[in-house]
């Protein structure tokens, strides 16, 4: 083989993540076309999640749960006019036996 067929010990060491918690050059050149798509999509995704919470906020803040105390009164009423249930007829294996 040729010499130039091998490659340099140093450059193979070198690599887009050096040691260090750094970017080498190679690296910001390799992600400077995907910045502009990326913050795009960031935005985008951004904008919808914060349009979800304030649509969820300001129809939670037009109820003013008038309709809750009502239903209250009413699963009240239905309870009380149910028969209540003592626990020796509800259990029959605590019933004493003969």
């Amino acid at each position: 083989m040729r010499p130039e067929d091998y490659r340099d010990f140093a450059a193979s060491k070198s690599t887009y993540r050096p040691k260090g918690y750094g970017m080498s050059p190679g690296l910001l050149r390799a992600r400077r076309q995907f910045f502009m798509p990326n913050l795009i999509t960031g935005t985008a995704i951004a904008t919808f999640v914060i349009g979800v919470w304030a649509y969820s906020i300001s129809a939670v803040k037009q109820d003013t749960f008038d309709d809750v105390d009502e239903q209250a009164k009413a699963f009240n009423s239905q309870n009380s006019n149910a028969p209540t249930q003592t626990s020796s007829s509800s259990n029959p294996s605590s019933s004493p036996k003969s």
